[in-house]
């Protein structure tokens, strides 16, 4: 039996909330846009919609029940009679086999959902079968997946009656898969296969190719009325639905594509990133679109996209939706079916006229790093809240090189200025620096309301007061515990001890891992969270000692039993303990139940941590009872067996002895022979259900040591992923390549030494380059940008698709014209190819200048510049503000900002940046409010 021992009395606090002093900011900047406004939002491709009067009209967001129960929505459509149909399944709650059983069915709704007709589909074999798409009379077709080279389709009726056929993708594409399917107008079955291959599909099983995508491979795609969109990694292609010609593509739709590439991706089975529906119908090209940034309405040939819905203020932008279907019933009402992490849902926006379009308040909440748990907290928040806008802002994103000082560095500027946020997530921040420099606002209040209503764990509470107030409150927390076998479960009563435990138990058993792979980090974080809380004073000082003692109880661990940075799957994938915002324990009790370790430590996460931790002990019991029943069912098939042996032995005895004429009472040779065959027909029998029943129990104790895999335990990350990357990478070389077999390396082809119809000679019949050893990039850059790159730089090269960064400029002279300087960087190896028009990038941090403004602020005339300055003066009509042009020094200056010698301006001087209309010297000016 295993016991358990928590380390020491510590509750490892991770995730702190603060407010900062001020609360909501009021006003509206979002909404309250003038008659005239035409404000731009999130990107150059999206505007606002501007429905209604300025400052007024605003989608909501409700829930429409979803019909029958359903647990999966496959597919929802509009139809031209203006009803709205959905087609999905759900388990019929009992088994076939190994697989759950589910019914499929087809629900119409002509009240914009309020209310659905259902009908089950009959005719299916009970599998899951993810495919399904709505036809324009209300049917349905369902595709299951593909063996043998064949899909079984079904087409039902709106009755729920089937008839079936099977096809096969042409050209030899054995088990390629319906990834998408759709039906145009016309009644068309389109269906999309793995290689990115648009097909039409005939009801005789007839599958053909019928949409040139000019070598584009297609990821999904959706039919609008007509029109066939289609998305690929580069953008959305547009098809004449019916007669398959390309429309062309939209810069505006391509430019969603560029801004977010994970809307290209498809998932198999549970729904897509992005959905498209039919606009007015009409065939002016009208079209909406959804995605996890809202509800965008788009005119073909237009500039921009209308931002119907934010996103941010709906489910919609939760970080955890994908889609099934859009319907558009009316130009002020949608209806959206989509795969959430609680089900399917049907989402209805609705549009109100007299609502204001935009939230009255807005929230800033801050927070290091990114969180899908923080995005649905305030997904949660807005949509109980719809008149407050959350403004989520991460500091670190992971792709722009901020750290965590600079992001720190930031923030705190921004707080001392008065623009810092309303809320923080203090994960890796100076708590206490926060609370001296008295930033923080008290929120006891809040606490309590909490308290009172779901409860608190009183000792983080009191942990949390500071002179009687609360500035920050833990949100979630880690539990160090300990586990182990006889004495091993008593080794978390302090380090010293467990230092001692992991060492007696690998000089004991050698071969034996003492404790789970973990690396020096994951190792030192382990014991932090256990022991740092003995590490300061009463009077809030540091314990030198203590600290020490932690590093040097850390380093007998780590000598006695450790692994490499490579094996440490926790640091390696998991770091500090967060997968996508959630925070993941380190415990690893599930290597005592392997016997792939003797003693396990780390830290609980969650009830859930705690409820896998309880699991193993079952397990650990399950084991110990597998193991006991197949000791017994081998002991008592051995006995069985030798009764059985020995039976046979007399009897075939007694048929020897009756051969040599001895005297056998009441027997004959027939009936002797007869037993002995019985006998030996038990016996072999026997033998051969021993062996069945053996191994049945011992597989059983097989099946209860395997170990449980669940999304949060560190032991996934330890079943190789580095093969399965490797296997990926090499399926998607092989589908890129379209099943052909290239060569092994890349290069250039430079001579061809044979021509056509020619006998092959011996020798080589091409020459071609071999770009291993990489490119050299040649550019020029006129002489005065010379000083700022010199050899030996690191420079960014770019082409239009892809750039590659830390590339070492290794020669840069001037050439023989004496116009430019020649520059020259060795690329490396397979980042561009031969010929590729290229551009590098230099950036140099400049010297700290007083006085920055932007460089539109600044105006040239005969070789001077100089900017335009607010001065208050007396006119006739009182004082006014009135714009003077001031002869400024031009220091340096980029494409964004000018730095200027500010000591050719007054104190305090007042410089203007940008305005709505020509300004001359004495012109009259109006400061606008921001």
């Amino acid at each position: 039996m295993r016991n358990k021992n928590t380390f020491i009395a510590l509750v490892a606090v991770f995730v702190m909330v603060m407010a900062l002093l001020g609360g909501c900011a009021g006003g509206g900047s979002k909404g309250n846009l003038p008659e005239s406004s035409n404000v731009q939002i999130q990107d150059n491709n999206v505007t606002n919609a501007g429905y209604g009067n300025a400052g007024t009209g605003r989608f909501f967001e409700s829930e429409i029940p979803v019909p029958g129960g359903l647990e999966n929505i496959n597919s929802l459509k509009k139809l031209a009679d203006g009803s709205i149909v959905l087609a999905g399944s759900k388990k019929n709650g009992k088994k076939t086999g190994k697989e759950n059983s589910y019914s499929y069915y087809i629900f119409k709704s002509t009240d914009k959902g309020q209310t659905w007709k259902g009908q089950e589909i009959k005719g299916l074999n009970g599998k899951f079968m993810p495919k399904a798409a709505i036809a324009p009379d209300g049917g349905v077709a369902i595709f299951d997946y593909a063996k043998d080279g064949k899909i079984n389709t079904y087409i039902s009726d709106t009755k729920g009656n089937t008839t079936s056929f099977s096809f096969g993708f042409p050209g030899g594409k054995d088990n390629s898969q319906v990834m998408c399917a759709d039906y145009d107008a016309e009644k068309n079955l389109v269906v999309l296969d793995e290689e990115g291959f648009l097909f039409k599909l005939s009801s005789d099983g007839t599958c053909q190719k019928a949409f040139d995508t000019q070598g584009e491979s297609v990821n999904y795609f959706y039919i609008t009325g007509n029109t066939l969109v289609a998305v690929n990694d580069n953008g959305v292609l547009l098809f004449d639905a019916s007669g398959g010609k390309m429309a062309g593509s939209e810069d505006v739709l391509d430019g969603f594509i560029a801004k977010n590439p994970l809307l290209a991706s498809a998932d198999t089975n549970s729904g897509l990133p992005m959905v498209f529906a039919e606009g007015a119908g009409d065939g002016s090209g009208s079209l909406f679109f959804a995605d996890e940034e809202g509800i965008f309405h788009f005119q073909r040939g237009g500039s921009v996209a209308e931002q119907l819905v934010d996103g941010s203020l709906v489910s919609l932008g939760s970080g955890n939706i994908i889609f099934q279907g859009m319907a558009v019933t009316g130009i002020e009402n949608f209806i959206i079916a989509a795969g959430t992490s609680a089900g399917c849902k049907l989402f209805l926006y609705s549009y109100d006229k007299k609502a204001k379009s935009a939230p009255d308040k807005e929230i800033t909440v801050y927070a290091l790093d990114e969180s899908v748990f923080l995005r649905k907290a305030v997904s949660l928040f807005q949509k109980k809240n719809p008149d407050i806008h959350v403004n989520l802002d991460f500091g670190l994103s992971g792709n722009d090189g901020v750290t965590l000082e600079d992001a720190l560095s930031v923030l705190s500027t921004n707080i001392l200025a008065g623009k810092g946020p309303d809320v923080l997530i203090l994960d890796g921040m100076p708590l206490d620096s926060y609370i001296e420099k008295g930033v923080l606002a008290d929120i006891s209040d809040i606490v309590e309301e909490i308290d009172k209503k779901e409860g608190i764990f009183q000792n983080i509470k009191k942990c949390s007061q500071k002179d009687g107030k609360i500035y920050a409150m833990p949100v979630r927390f880690l539990i160090p515990i300990s586990e182990g076998r006889g004495a091993a479960a008593k080794a978390g009563k302090s380090l010293s001890t467990l230092a001692k435990t992991v060492k007696q138990l690998k000089k004991e058993k050698p071969s034996v891992n003492a404790i789970p792979d973990k690396g020096t980090r994951t190792l030192l974080r382990d014991l932090y969270y256990a022991d740092s809380a003995s590490w300061q004073k009463e009077d809030g000082s540091l314990d030198e000692n203590a600290v020490k003692e932690y590093l040097s109880y850390a380093k007998q661990i780590y000598d006695a039993d450790s692994c490499s940075p490579e094996k440490d799957s926790q640091d390696k994938y998991f770091g500090d303990g967060a997968f996508e915002g959630e925070k993941v324990g380190t415990n690893q009790s599930s290597g005592l139940i392997s016997n792939s370790c003797q003693l396990s430590f780390g830290t609980l996460a969650s009830i859930y941590d705690l409820k896998v931790s309880q699991d193993k002990k079952r397990r650990e019991k399950e084991i110990s009872r597998a193991e006991k029943d197949y000791e017994y069912i081998r002991e008592k098939n051995k006995k069985a067996v030798l009764q059985a042996e020995n039976e046979f032995i007399k009897v075939r005895e007694a048929l020897r002895n009756y051969k040599n004429k001895r005297k056998q009472e009441g027997a004959t040779k027939a009936s002797l022979k007869a037993a002995a065959e019985e006998k030996k027909k038990a016996l072999s029998d026997l033998k051969e259900l021993a062996k069945q029943e053996e191994k049945a129990a011992k597989r059983a104790v097989e099946d209860a040591k395997e170990a449980d895999v669940t999304g949060k335990e560190t032991e996934i990350n330890n079943i190789s992923i580095k093969e399965f990357e490797k296997k990926l990478k090499k399926l998607y070389k092989l589908k890129k390549q379209k099943g052909r077999i290239l060569a092994p390396r890349d290069g250039v082809i430079t001579a061809v030494l044979v021509s056509v119809g020619q006998k092959t000679p011996d020798t080589s019949i091409f020459t071609m380059t071999d770009d291993r050893a990489g490119l050299k990039f040649a550019g020029q850059v006129l002489p005065e940008d010379a000083k700022y790159i010199k050899t030996g730089d690191e420079v960014t090269v770019s082409t239009a698709d892809r750039e590659e960064g830390g590339i070492e400029v290794t020669s840069f002279k001037m050439d023989e014209s004496g116009e430019f300087m020649d520059i020259m960087a060795i690329l490396p190896a397979k980042t561009f190819s031969i010929g590729e028009t290229a551009s590098i990038k230099v950036v140099q941090e400049s010297a700290k200048y007083p006085c920055t403004i932007p460089v539109t602020a600044v105006y040239y005339d005969n070789g001077k510049s100089y900017v335009f300055i607010v001065q208050t003066e007396d006119t006739v009509l009182g004082k006014q503000e009135v714009a003077r042009k001031m002869e400024v020094n031009v220091l340096e200056k980029n494409d964004v900002y000018a730095a200027l010698d500010a000591s050719a301006l007054p104190d305090g001087s007042r410089i203007i940046a940008d305005t709505d209309r020509y300004v001359e010297d004495g012109s009259r000016v109006r400061v606008m409010e921001e």
